[in-house]
């Protein structure tokens, strides 16, 4: 299998596995891009996605396409729901989701705890709520590259100055929950600060590739 073919496996497989361990079996597709985000920025799953703002928060479209490929392939199957403000996207496991989850097993493995983190902490929420979380992070990792170091009212209003259309109140309550989730630091901070703990950095490294 060359790098390539086992990269697109391997993000097939892991939205199969949020998909199949959610709540209901199924997600939505603004969910699905959320817990991709958080994956790859919180956690450091290395899916290779390039993530930018948009009207709806961390977006890449190759998450639509990675999409398609697995519906093309029959392991996922993504149904169009209508709703009286619009519409969204059911989507669920196909017949050929354990095909494609065989390909790359042993990495799925080496990822349980990362994928159960995501499912645990995100996949029940609301597409709304899924937005303003993981842009909370995007925004705070834009602030964290700079000189000086910021408040958490700071954060907020950057926020809102992306999102205006949710409340100060309610922006400033999920900006302080991200902070007590340690949403705030990059998986690189997280792993980093374990390897001093354990003062055993090499091993915990290569566990984690």
């Amino acid at each position: 299998m060359t790098g390539s073919a086992e990269a697109l496996w391997r993000k097939l497989a892991t939205i199969i596995r949020l998909v199949e361990r959610s709540p209901q079996g199924t997600l939505g597709r603004t969910a699905i891009v959320k817990l991709l985000y958080l994956l790859q920025e919180v956690r450091g799953v290395p899916l290779g996605y390039d993530f930018r703002l948009y009207t709806h928060g961390p977006f890449d479209s190759d998450v639509v396409n990675d999409l398609e490929t697995a519906q093309s392939f029959r392991a996922l199957h993504v149904r169009t729901v209508h709703y009286p403000s619009g519409y969204g996207y059911d989507v669920r496991a196909g017949s050929k989701a354990a095909a494609v989850k065989d390909c790359v097993a042993d990495w799925l493995t080496s990822r349980q705890s990362d994928l159960a983190w995501a499912v645990e902490n995100f996949a029940a929420r609301s597409a709304s709520e899924l937005e303003i979380m993981s842009t909370i992070v995007y925004v705070g990792r834009e602030l964290a590259r700079g000189a000086k170091p910021y408040r958490l009212v700071d954060l907020a209003q950057r926020v809102r100055e992306v999102k205006p259309w949710f409340a100060e109140e309610y922006v400033l309550e999920k900006c302080a929950m991200a902070r007590e989730m340690d949403l705030l630091r990059s998986a690189a901070e997280t792993s980093n600060e374990a390897e001093n703990l354990s003062g055993n950095g090499d091993r915990h490294f290569a566990s984690c590739a």
